[in-house]
C-alpha cells in the first residue's frame, strides 16, 4: 500500500497528466456566448460549459439590482470515464479560464446531478473540495468560489 504522502504525489501526477489533455473551445462563443472545456481526445464525450449571466433582484424601492457572474452551466463525464480525474480537470480548467477572462466576477454553479448514478451530496462534497461553498440551499443548491 502507498503511504499518504506517496498517494498524494501519485494523485497530483495523475491530475497533471489529465490537465495536459484539456482543450478550451471558444468556437461556440460567438453564437451562444458560452465557452466549452473538453478533453483534447474527442472520443471522450465529456465537457464543462460556462458563460456569463446576469441575475436581477428587486430592491425595496421597486427598482432592480443586477449582478453579473460566471455560471458553470454543465459539467458532464460519461460513466465509463469517471474516477479518472477528468471531471476534476474539466472543472479546474473552466475555473482557471473564467478567472483569467473575468477576474472580478464570482463563479457560480448549480448542484444538479446529470445522471442517476450521482448523488447531490457527493457533488456538494466534490465542489467543496475544489474551493466552492454553498451560497443558497433551498430547493436548488447554488455554490460559488
Amino acid at each position: 500500500a502507498l503511504s499518504s504522502a506517496a498517494s498524494d504525489v501519485y494523485k497530483r501526477q495523475i491530475m497533471e497528466a489529465v490537465m495536459d489533455r484539456i482543450t478550451i473551445d471558444t468556437s461556440i462563443y460567438e453564437f451562444t456566448k458560452e465557452i466549452k472545456v473538453r478533453p483534447t481526445d474527442k472520443t471522450i464525450d465529456a465537457h464543462c460549459v460556462y458563460g456569463l449571466t446576469t441575475e436581477y433582484t428587486f430592491n425595496e424601492k421597486g427598482d432592480f439590482d443586477e449582478e453579473r457572474h460566471v455560471l458553470i452551466e454543465e459539467l458532464f463525464v460519461p460513466l465509463k470515464y469517471r474516477r479518472q480525474g477528468i471531471w476534476r480537470a474539466l472543472l479546474r480548467a473552466a475555473v482557471s479560464d473564467a478567472k483569467k477572462r473575468y477576474p472580478s466576477m464570482a463563479i457560480k454553479l448549480v448542484v444538479e446531478p446529470l445522471s442517476p448514478e450521482i448523488d447531490q451530496d457527493i457533488l456538494v462534497d466534490f465542489y467543496e473540495s475544489e474551493g466552492f461553498s454553498i451560497e443558497q440551499a433551498d430547493d436548488v443548491i447554488i455554490m460559488s468560489c
